[in-house]
């Protein structure tokens, strides 16, 4: 299993993809049934949900979980505020 700080490095990784193509990831919640979903939004948009709930959620280190049951976060990006 990867340790967290290998799991960081991914993380790190996908934001500089997302930040290159101005989105954000944000994963669905499994208590709503929205197992494995992935919201692809524009980065530069402010989205329908209130803004400052999206930013706690997309905290790209905020890595929950241990190296026995995996890891997981809730989004991963910055929104670009205009």
């Amino acid at each position: 299993m990867k340790t967290k700080e290998q799991i960081q490095a991914v993380v790190n990784e996908i934001l500089e993809v997302c930040e290159k193509h101005g989105v954000v990831l944000i994963g669905g919640c499994e208590s709503e049934g929205l197992y494995g979903e992935i919201s692809i939004e524009d980065a530069s948009q402010q989205p329908e949900i209130k803004l400052s709930i999206l930013q706690r959620a997309i905290n790209n280190s905020n890595i929950l979980g241990n190296e026995i049951d995996g890891f997981s976060v809730g989004g991963i990006g910055k929104f670009r505020l205009t």
